[in-house]
């Protein structure tokens, strides 16, 4: 009887412990948000604006872009689908990420089509997809972001890729700033 009780107060203080280091290790880390509305069911979506950032496109030497986001003046937003892999599976990973940047002192912004790249928005298909993989500037649809008196900001996108296939077409959320 005595090892039962020890036994449930070890795992009672593991899991409460274990709780503890997750808080501590989530507010070191940039606010990331749930967007359940705009997620498929087989994935999770996830929501970060990195403030005093900057983000920067890179060529790999054979012509295709990756992001650099480092120190700078500007809000970098990323939106990001990672579908749940089968871990029976090789090579079943399969993400799409949305960056964008922004000027953190700017009001209210509309941006359409060709006026997209004012924001850099761009568009990543990851996976084992041959050809159909890497990031691509989005050049239709649609940014706004509106910020309300009562410190909220609206962010708002819907767009269309023409040169590979997606699944994220859109991703609306409302944050506390």
């Amino acid at each position: 009887m005595i090892s039962k009780h020890l036994l449930i107060v070890f795992v009672c203080s593991l899991l409460i412990s274990s709780c503890q280091t997750k808080k501590q290790v989530a507010e070191s880390s940039p606010p990331s948000y749930k967007l359940a509305d705009y997620c498929p069911e087989d994935g999770t979506c996830t929501f970060e604006i990195l403030t005093q950032k900057s983000l920067e496109m890179k060529s790999d030497g054979i012509g295709d872009f990756y992001p650099v986001v480092k120190n700078g003046d500007k809000t970098v937003l990323k939106f990001e689908y990672k579908k749940i892999q089968d871990p029976k599976l090789a090579d079943d990973g399969y993400k799409e990420v949305i960056y964008a940047e922004i000027n953190t002192k700017q009001g209210n912004l509309q941006l359409k089509n060709e006026k997209l790249n004012l924001a850099k928005v761009y568009f990543g298909r990851l996976c084992f997809c041959k050809g159909e993989s890497g990031y691509y500037p989005v050049k239709q649809g649609k940014l706004m972001i509106q910020r309300q008196s009562d410190s909220t900001v609206t962010y708002s996108l819907k767009f269309e890729m023409d040169r590979v296939p997606q699944i994220i077409k859109e991703f609306y959320t409302t944050e506390k700033i």
